[in-house]
């Protein structure tokens, strides 16, 4: 023993893993969709920690090595492949398999050969935290309906303030009669980077890419006038922070984002701001999008497009978005983690723990910030605050929420749900624990001194009995667990309530 302890020094015994098992069944996992070996997001989000202190866990993949199952109850179960092109040192040189809390998508979800919308179905089958939503990439799967919202915007604001590109829509080949004034772009279906695209000078060309449209007959097609542009615009928007850039073509190509360019990145003026700002509210809300304008030789400008997560970023400002990226998921983490739901229940002894999303715009326990654990305080009299005094309408709302269907033997839930809006009753100190209002069923924790008194008026058609159950509370003293149980009794029977109350051992 004398030897071993010579040939380890401190060094290396400070080195050893002092991850518990019970740290890594409570380990949240963020995926991050980006095969681009160029890109390390092992190293982007080293050091990050949940807030209840435990290291963030990242797995880096690409959409082609993922497989996974979603159930009903919440969960879900993502199988990664190890990956072709793998950085070294991570875990994407092996399979692997997690159950993800939060997922960052950068690739682009159906792209020109593959389309992995059904792994997008599953991740929102299970209610995984998207950046962005879930929602929102769904709706960005065709440019004709996200063009539309842009519509929207141009109507409320002007085409002044909001200069979008005319154009047309045909739903397929034999709806391509009339188009803008020649020269035109034809873009073919849902394609991105130039695919699908053609510049048309006249009627006998427009008439040629007519004819190939009508080879795929599910194909849409729109048609907006060609601009000639000085140089491109983006004006992006990640988190709260906003840049713009120019660029322009180096290789002639009248398709500037294909071929040399050179990026330059100027002022974010006033009118770029409405743009960004506008466009990314839509869908509920864009965490990470950019605007794509044009400025003309005439001096105009006009927005053509925008794009959602899977943006590409000027080079000179990269790393600093990643860390904004990295920003925005460990707030959503935080907020999930924070706020008492079924998928995340909060454990009591760690509500000091919990940190207002609004709070910081860098992650808790990030190695960028010097005062995370302060940020991790609670406000007492915040939103958050596990122990509040429950007035008699938010205990309606939270046992109508948190009503489990499975303690209902033949009573509808409509019926139960009426009888509970007609007479719920409770005394309004009554102190609740929510945090341990449990999923599955309606447990709900009082303190011993209080009262709860509930009743339900009978329904003309069906009757229900409610009992009220107390059972011993292990953790804590002079606390009762309540259980509400409601039976179907049949027609024209009375309504009872029982109470039974046993104390704690």
């Amino acid at each position: 023993m004398d030897f071993l302890k010579k040939i380890i020094s401190p060094k290396q015994k400070a080195a050893a893993p002092a991850d518990t098992n019970a740290d890594k069944k409570t380990q949240k996992r963020i995926i991050v969709v980006d095969g681009d070996p160029n890109t390390n997001w092992y190293k982007i989000f080293e050091g990050c920690k949940d807030s209840q202190g435990v290291p963030v866990r990242i797995e880096q993949t690409g959409w082609s090595d993922m497989l996974l199952s979603a159930y009903s109850n919440g969960s879900c179960f993502v199988d990664i492949r190890a990956s072709k092109h793998s950085i070294p040192g991570t875990s994407m040189a092996k399979n692997r398999s997690c159950k993800p809390d939060l997922i960052l998508i950068r690739s682009q979800t159906r792209e020109l050969a593959n389309d992995y919308r059904n792994l997008l179905f599953g991740l929102k089958y299970a209610g995984v935290v998207g950046v962005n939503s879930l929602e929102s990439i769904y709706n960005f799967f065709d440019r004709p309906w996200v063009f539309s919202e842009l519509i929207k915007i141009q109507r409320r604001l002007g085409s002044e303030a909001f200069p979008l590109i005319e154009q047309n829509y045909y739903s397929n080949h034999s709806e391509m009669l009339i188009t803008p004034q020649y020269p035109i772009v034809v873009k073919v279906s849902h394609s991105h980077a130039g695919y699908g695209k053609v510049k048309l000078d006249n009627h006998h060309q427009f008439e040629d890419i007519r004819s190939l449209v009508a080879l795929h007959k599910e194909d849409y097609a729109t048609a907006e006038p060609f601009i000639d542009g000085e140089y491109d615009l983006r004006i992006q928007k990640i988190g709260n922070v906003i840049r713009a850039f120019k660029r322009i073509s180096l290789s002639g190509n009248w398709k500037t984002n294909t071929g040399s360019s050179m990026i330059e990145q100027v002022p974010v003026t006033d009118r770029y701001r409405l743009w960004v700002e506008e466009a990314s509210k839509m869908f509920g809300g864009l965490d990470i999008c950019a605007v794509d304008a044009i400025h003309a030789a005439n001096g105009k400008e006009y927005i053509l497009e925008i794009n959602d997560t899977a943006i590409g970023l000027c080079p000179e400002t990269e790393h600093e978005d990643h860390l904004l990226m990295r920003d925005i998921c460990m707030r959503k983490l935080l907020e999930v983690n924070s706020i008492p739901s079924a998928i995340y229940p909060i454990n009591n002894n760690n509500n000091d723990q919990i940190a207002s999303s609004s709070s910081s715009s860098s992650p808790p326990s990030s190695p960028s910030n010097s005062n995370s654990k302060e940020n991790l305080k609670t406000n007492p009299a915040s939103d958050f605050n596990v122990e509040t005094n429950t007035s008699s309408d938010s205990l309606k709302e939270d046992v109508n929420e948190n009503l489990n269907t499975n303690t209902i033997t033949t009573t509808s839930a409509n019926t139960i749900a009426s009888s509970l809006d007609a007479n719920l009753n409770v005394d309004a100190n009554t102190s609740f624990d929510t945090a341990n209002i449990s999923p599955t069923n309606t447990n709900i924790k009082t303190n011993s001194n209080s009262n709860l008194n509930i009743g339900i008026e009978a329904n003309s058609n069906t009757v229900s009995e409610l009992k009220v159950e107390s059972a011993s509370d292990e953790t804590k003293n002079d606390n009762f667990e309540k259980k509400i149980v409601i039976e179907d009794k049949g027609e024209n029977q009375p309504t009872n309530v029982e109470k039974k109350e046993e104390e704690s051992e």
